[in-house]
């Protein structure tokens, strides 16, 4: 018979058997125990020395006490703490309200009686009820008075009132204010915002000069021939001012030479080129050789510079130096007190100059004040010149005589633009070309280059 084998089908694994003298192959033991009982030891040493070592009387006492009394102690003074009911009933209620005071009258003063009275306001003293009495008596015929002449404004304002004309100064200043007001309320209901406050010169004119300038009577249809030469000459002196000007600028700029691109570009050829190229090398360092010695010969020492055995000083050199340098000082202190006397009996002529300074500074600073608050001057609101514009006019040829066949001249919106131009309202400005901001890529199309 086939002898039954015991071993089972699944193989067991082998353990591994490393080296046990690693930190690796260490037994971990719970310690926690031991750590506790030296914590408690250190702690015992720290309070007092180590409870096993003690004796009883030291860990132990007898209570004596009673426990009854020391309750009825506690309930005795609990009880005493505690105010008696009695005496709340003497507080104050607070939901009952103070009583009022009653305010006592001063006896009247009977040694005054009204003959006593009489004599005193024939003098000017009055009581302090007749006082308050005449102050309202005042107060009203003031008020009255005022009402009076209220009215008498109102019915003037209404007997002038003109129906066609403007609003009367009177009622408009009370009218402007209630809308401004009625205005204000709705803004701030509606935006949840308050007005910005506008400045007090924003409705000041800015110029006195008019909105529309009359034309001069020769630029009429039909002018008479006086008028009509003295508007040609106008536009011909202005004419004649504006080539007077070119040419002006013209002649500023004759200095200045136009160089061509292709110049422009050749010398930065030159420039970027230089140093690159070992041609001329060797005739750059004979002439900076010839150069140098030349140099030499010319050489200026500096003025601190170190000085030779030969050119040193001697002692008498070195004496009249400076008794030459003494004497320059002595001049100049010589020429300054001199210049000090002479400004003395100068006094009289420094002050007339001084008061002629005075008198021209003085006429400076009011033609400036003039100037400035002159409000028919264009002022400089930009950093371009006001231009005026030019006239419009017609030849002798092109008068007609009649509006039918009248040529128009000149453009109503660059009139009124010019017009808030000279009344400071706009400043001057120039039309600004739009300009690319990168060139534009030319290049052939493949089918151009095809056809070609």
């Amino acid at each position: 018979m086939a002898q039954q084998s015991n071993e089972s089908p699944l193989k067991t694994r082998k353990r591994a058997h490393g080296s046990k003298n690693r930190k690796k192959s260490w037994k971990k033991i719970d310690v926690t125990d031991v750590e506790e009982q030296l914590e408690d030891q250190r702690l015992q040493l720290r309070t007092g020395g180590l409870v096993a070592e003690k004796a009883d009387d030291q860990l132990f006492f007898v209570d004596k006490k009673d426990k009854k009394s020391d309750v009825q102690v506690k309930i005795k003074s609990r009880l005493r703490s505690k105010p008696y009911r009695c005496y709340p009933h003497l507080h104050l209620d607070p939901k009952i309200p103070p009583a009022r005071r009653v305010a006592t009258r001063k006896p009247k003063d009977k040694c005054k009686n009204k003959i006593e009275i009489e004599e005193l306001e024939k003098q000017g003293i009055y009581t302090k009820s007749k006082k308050r009495k005449l102050e309202q008596i005042a107060l009203d015929r003031q008020r009255n008075d005022e009402e009076r002449k209220k009215k008498i404004t109102d019915i003037a304002a209404i007997a002038t009132y003109d129906l066609w004309g403007g609003k009367d100064p009177l009622v408009a200043v009370e009218v402007n204010k209630k809308t401004q007001v009625e205005a204000n309320e709705h803004y701030l209901k509606v935006t949840k915002k308050t007005r910005k406050k506008i400045p007090a010169d924003y409705h000041r004119k800015r110029s006195s000069l008019p909105a529309v300038d009359v034309i001069q009577p020769g630029g009429s249809y039909n002018p008479s021939y006086d008028d009509h030469q003295k508007l040609l000459r106008a536009a011909l002196d202005q004419e004649l001012e504006l080539i007077e000007k070119s040419k002006k600028d013209e002649r500023k700029s004759r200095g200045f030479t136009k160089v061509l691109p292709q110049e422009v570009h050749n010398d930065w050829l030159v420039e970027m080129s230089a140093g690159l190229f070992d041609e001329g090398d060797e005739e750059e360092e004979v002439e900076e050789e010839d150069h140098n010695d030349e140099a030499k010969d010319t050489e200026v020492l500096p003025p601190n510079a170190p000085v030779r055995a030969d050119q040193k000083k001697t002692p008498k050199q070195r004496r009249k130096e400076k008794e030459r340098k003494l004497q320059e000082k002595l001049l100049v202190a010589k020429r300054k007190e001199k210049s000090k006397m002479q400004d003395v009996y100068r006094l009289r002529r420094l002050k007339a100059e001084i008061a002629q300074k005075e008198k021209v500074t003085e006429k400076k600073k009011e033609t400036r004040l003039i100037k400035r608050n002159d409000s028919t001057k264009v002022k400089k609101l930009g950093r371009h010149k006001y231009i005026p514009p030019k006239l419009n006019y017609q030849v002798s040829e092109e008068l007609t005589g009649n509006l039918r066949l009248l040529k128009p001249e000149g453009s109503i919106i660059h009139d009124r633009y010019k017009s808030l131009q000279s009344r400071n309202i706009l400043e001057p400005r120039v039309p600004v070309k739009k300009k690319r901001r990168y060139k534009l890529k030319v290049y052939e199309k493949r089918s151009y280059r095809d056809f070609k």
